[in-house]
């Protein structure tokens, strides 16, 4: 579980007697311990598994300097170590992560600076709600084709976040998605509920929960401004005990609307009733596919579910360059929660077969599918915070996605230059030979440089200039070159700068090299 600290107005006071002239050198020992805690209070947070305490300053000679808040569900506990639930310097605690419809107990002991513990106060008592709460901001991502912000407070958002922000999915396109881990403490059968952000460039929004899919699109855009689409109801869905997956996706977007993102706050579980009992193994998947994605060589596989008497919960996927191949542990490429499949990182024009089938809650298999192929694209994709630094006359830095741009991978390599004539090599490696097409995506930036880039010492294309006062991120085609198997170096120097900027650093998100001939 976790414990949160909120200023309330009793506590106002309280804030500022943190590292108080009586646990400061030079001031005799407090022999006195605090007063015990009074009016000591616990009340359950609008239905949810959530209990906020608060509770009147203590008295001590000099001032208490802590609060620590003991708990449990067994009315006959006595604080110890095993039942502190948290500390807090100030006059509240709320306490999040319980079960639902749980009743818990609560006592508070105050300490001073030098650790003088009072007795504990009276005992309380609180029941939580019948909802799970999880910020969306805590949920740790655990697959993505794009950019994840965590916690993404929103620059220009007036209103009040569940906690303390978003999790913010930086979806250029239709095909991004984000998938995110959730832990559920029981079985059941959840009713979904979650907020949604909405903002010019905010697309229109799906949630799914181990790949299905709940509700309608949710259209996240207005013409300006930020704002929370409030409460929305998705849906009923069974759940097993353990782990499971939510993924953000756009399924499109407004005509109207600047981009594809999607913000979400919190995403509620509510409990209606219990898991039904599985007694059926999963049914066939249909029009299994895979399909090149453009400018990569990642074949996105595809299909639409099975179904099954309670919940799919995920999709064995097997692979092989070897037609006719038989599915096994060896050739398992990944379990995904729902009917999708990004097989990344391949050779270009490689020819992969494919086998799914669906798995159930209960751990049945349904029928495998027939064998499907597809062929990896012509495009490679090599991220700039991956390739191998060679050289260089000044520093680098691997910087997170920034001012509201959604890097390749989440990241960029920003060349940290602070001069005309500073060079940077990267290598990179090719697994086959031929005729490339070579294009770079960089950071357009209010104090970036000019910039020439070459391979293997050959000047590509004419420099570019990446300064701009609007942050913006784009692709830059540099033209043809002739590449052999194996390792090449690509070269950044600094050939001046813009004179509206003033600096001369530059960044490379990514290297694409599409295959001609």
């Amino acid at each position: 579980m976790k414990v949160k600290q909120y200023i309330a107005a009793a506590a106002t006071a309280a804030t500022v007697l943190v590292g108080s002239a009586a646990s400061s050198p030079g001031h005799p020992p407090d022999g006195v311990a605090p007063e015990p805690v009074t009016n000591l209070a616990a009340e359950g947070v609008g239905g949810l598994n959530r209990i906020q305490l608060t509770w009147d300053e203590a008295v001590d000679n000099v001032a208490p300097d802590i609060y620590k808040v003991y708990g449990s569900t067994d009315p006959r506990f006595k604080p110890g170590r095993r039942t502190l639930l948290g500390e807090s310097a100030l006059t509240s605690l709320r306490v999040d992560g319980l079960g639902t419809h749980q009743t818990w107990y609560f006592k508070v002991v105050a300490l001073d600076g030098w650790g003088n513990a009072s007795d504990p106060s009276g005992r309380v008592t609180a029941t939580t709600g019948d909802t799970l709460r999880y910020e969306a901001e805590d949920l740790a991502p655990v697959r993505s084709n794009t950019g994840v912000v965590t916690p993404n407070p929103m620059r220009g958002y007036s209103g009040t976040w569940s906690d303390h922000g978003q999790v913010f999915v930086q979806a250029r396109t239709a095909a991004d998605f984000a998938d995110l881990a959730l832990d559920l403490p029981a079985a059941g059968t959840y009713e979904v509920h979650t907020a949604f952000t909405k903002a010019p460039d905010y697309g229109q929004a799906t949630l799914a929960v181990d790949g299905h899919v709940l509700g309608s699109p949710f259209d996240a855009y207005i013409p300006s401004g930020v704002a929370n689409s409030g409460d929305v109801t998705l849906g009923g869905v069974p759940m097993a005990e353990g782990g499971h997956v939510v993924t953000l996706a756009p399924a499109g977007k407004n005509s109207a609307a600047k981009g594809f993102q999607i913000g979400v706050d919190y995403v509620d579980l509510k409990l209606t009733g219990t898991l039904p009992r599985d007694r059926t193994a999963p049914g066939p998947i249909a029009d299994p596919v895979a399909v090149s994605v453009e400018g990569s060589s990642t074949l996105r596989v595809t299909w639409q579910p099975a179904t099954d008497d309670v919940l799919v919960t995920g999709y064995e996927v097997f692979g092989s360059t070897t037609p006719g191949f038989t599915p096994s542990k060896e050739n398992l490429l990944d379990t995904v929660p729902g009917a999708r499949f990004d097989h990344a990182g391949l050779p270009l024009r490689e020819t992969w077969h494919y086998q799914v089938r669906a798995v159930d809650g209960a751990g049945r298999e349904g029928p495998l599918s027939g064998e499907f192929a597809g062929v990896s694209g012509d495009s490679l994709t090599v991220e700039g915070e991956t390739m191998k630094q060679i050289a260089t006359t000044a520093s680098f830095a691997i910087q997170n996605n920034c001012c509201s741009q959604a890097f390749s991978g989440g990241k960029q390599l920003r060349f940290i230059a602070g001069k005309a004539g500073d060079t940077a090599e990267l290598e990179f490696t090719v697994d086959m030979a031929g005729q490339y097409s070579v294009s770079t995506t960089s950071l357009y930036a209010r104090d970036y440089g000019i910039v020439q880039f070459a391979i293997d010492g050959v000047p590509l294309g004419a420099p570019v200039d990446l300064y701009s006062a609007p942050y913006k991120l784009e692709p830059v085609a540099l033209g043809p070159v002739q590449l052999a198997t194996g390792a090449h170096r690509l070269t950044m120097t600094i050939v001046g700068r813009n004179p509206a900027s003033p600096g001369f650093q530059v960044a490379l998100d990514k290297l694409t090299l599409t295959l001609t001939s």
